[in-house]
């Protein structure tokens, strides 16, 4: 292993972290918003509406935060982007992986460009032009989509982990169960 490589294969622990960070906020807040659940969960929530109304606004800015944080390519970054950037750089990648990464890559892009509309003009900065609702309205993002990006970023990440260290992750950390049995009990023991 050279001593690039080596530095890139340090860098895989952070953003692993940042892509189940990322995951686990998405999946609290869709277990919220998600239509079924809110049909399950409304009389819960109702008996509660400023504290599950934080709730699922503070995992959605935690969420577009993560994403942003995730994907940002500045040169002083350590993210994926930059990861990846860094590993084609160094012309490793099998050419099968080269496609499947360029792809991922070009993808990922075209999505964190509405998540970059949310996160500067609503949730990293107020912006005095664009209220939040007309910034919504702009980057038109939708949860399939953040999906879409949390899953295309963890595909790419492990074409980068095979290409270092020959090894790819599992991402299956959700916190939808835990958020179904919480509103359970919630709605059993509400006052």
């Amino acid at each position: 292993m050279t001593s690039s490589t080596q530095s890139l294969t340090t860098q895989l622990p952070d953003v692993l972290d940042e892509l189940r960070e990322a995951q686990q906020f998405f999946s609290v807040w869709r277990a919220f918003t998600n239509a079924e659940n809110q049909a399950v969960f409304e009389p819960t929530m109702r008996r509660y509406p400023q504290f599950f109304d934080s709730v699922v606004r503070a995992h959605l800015a935690a969420l577009i935060v993560a994403l942003y944080r995730l994907y940002e390519g500045g040169s002083k970054t350590r993210s994926l982007r930059r990861l990846y950037e860094d590993t084609k750089s160094l012309n490793i990648f099998e050419q099968k992986i080269i496609e499947s990464a360029s792809e991922l890559d070009y993808s990922i892009r075209d999505i964190w460009k509405k998540v970059c509309i949310l996160r500067t003009n609503v949730f990293g900065h107020k912006s005095a032009k664009l209220c939040s609702e007309k910034a919504f309205e702009k980057a038109e993002l939708t949860p399939d989509e953040l999906a879409t990006m949390i899953k295309r970023a963890q595909r790419l990440f492990n074409c980068i982990s095979r290409t270092l260290t020959h090894s790819a992750h599992a991402f299956n950390t959700s916190a939808t169960r835990d958020v179904s049995n919480l509103m359970t009990r919630l709605g059993r023991n509400a006052l």
